[in-house]
């Protein structure tokens, strides 16, 4: 039975609700955008609900802009925006013209940019991302099982499936609804073997630069549209492009983006993957660890923006997060004997206010080397929280 988790996009919310007139809340599917959605509806007092999967609320928005325009102070909640993205275009006009007092609230799976454009670009919008379940929201002292969260990755039913073969087999009928389903909306015109295929690729080259050309060549379509067919993928919260360091260094730095799968439970089933005792094993445990700690401090730290360094000297900072004149530095290790000279000299390159090496050891003990910082990822996100109150 899953519990209630509080989820982190709820700060704020209701403050940026009452102060923009028009609310966002994106993710990937099956991630809780609707279970969110039903949260909120509950405790605002004049809201109308729309859900755009049942086609009777499909059928009374037929009129959108008659409904929308109205003097009445009235918050209207549209859950999975995504399959009527014209009806964007409408709320934007008329907030844009200041016709309508109403307030909106939408939720769907839509890329950022993509739902700017649509509502054009001077609508004043709030945008909240809301991934799977994360570190944040489910960390516990007394409850918590990181080996559970980083095995199985934090969509609701696969985190608290009831064994880890019940969910293998969530994880396995997501993929499946994603390759057979999904793809042709996606704009990836691959058969449903040959999407797997290229999402197999992508989990074997996890935490490496994205070699477009190598790829292109195995699946015999251009270099563009592998580069697409990523945009896509990571459009729908499904992989992340870490870009490289911004700013300009002494070194010669690598400038290929890096690839990620987001949630390390679909990594997993993508790798065959299915218990800690395989994960432990395999050759691909650190690229995993890597990924899920990114994945836990940028959906902590949603203000900060994130990047890697790599220089062509072989030092390596994994993410790097910059905020205004702020500067942290982050290397995932599965140990801290790790630690090595190119690391070192990385963290020379960039100068940042603070260094945290995270250790995938649950009795790592934290040490404090001036603003080198050796602990756990449960001590890196109160180490970064402390030194940014």
């Amino acid at each position: 039975m899953q519990k209630l988790i509080v989820r982190e996009v709820e700060r704020g919310f209701f403050e940026e609700l009452v102060r923009c007139p028009v609310v966002a809340v994106l993710g990937p599917k099956q991630s809780g955008k609707s279970a969110f959605i039903n949260m909120i509806t509950d405790r605002i007092e004049k809201m109308r609900y729309f859900n755009l999967k049942k086609w009777e609320h499909l059928e009374a928005l037929y009129d959108a802009e008659t409904i929308f325009k109205t003097t009445e102070e009235v918050v209207f909640c549209i859950d999975n925006i995504h399959l009527a993205p014209e009806l964007l275009s409408v709320i934007g006009a008329l907030v844009g013209a200041e016709v309508t007092r109403a307030h909106f609230v939408v939720a769907g799976i839509m890329a950022e940019e993509e739902l700017r454009q649509a509502l054009s670009n001077a609508t004043p919008v709030s945008i909240f991302f809301l991934s799977g379940l994360t570190f944040g929201e489910l960390f516990h002292p007394l409850d918590f099982s990181i080996t559970r969260h980083w095995l199985r990755g934090g969509f609701p039913e696969s985190y608290f499936a009831t064994s880890d073969t019940t969910s293998v087999v969530w994880r396995e009928n997501y993929l499946k609804q994603l390759i057979e389903n999904d793809n042709s909306r996606l704009g990836i015109y691959l058969s449903g073997m040959q999407l797997y295929r290229l999402l197999n690729t992508f989990a074997q080259n996890q935490s490496e630069s994205l070699h477009a050309s190598k790829i292109a060549e195995i699946f015999e379509v251009t270099h563009p549209t592998i580069r697409r067919y990523v945009e896509m993928l990571e459009s729908s919260y499904f992989m992340r492009l870490l870009l490289p360091y911004p700013e300009k260094t002494k070194k010669r730095i690598v400038k290929t983006p890096k690839i990620y799968i987001r949630d390390t439970g679909m990594l997993h089933k993508l790798l065959s993957i299915h218990d800690m005792e395989t994960l432990r094993q395999h050759p691909l445990r650190l690229a995993s660890w890597k990924g899920y700690v990114i994945e836990s401090i940028l959906a902590g730290f949603p203000e900060w923006k994130g990047y890697f360094y790599e220089s062509a000297s072989g030092g390596c900072l994994d993410l790097v997060m910059i905020k205004d004149k702020q500067k942290i530095a982050i290397k995932a290790v599965l140990s801290t004997t790790e630690i090595t000279d190119h690391y070192l000299n990385a963290v020379n390159d960039i100068h940042p206010d603070y260094t945290y090496v995270v250790s995938a050891s649950s009795v790592a003990q934290s040490k404090e080397n001036g603003n080198i910082v050796m602990c756990t990822l449960s001590e890196t996100m109160e180490w970064i929280r402390k030194n940014n109150e």
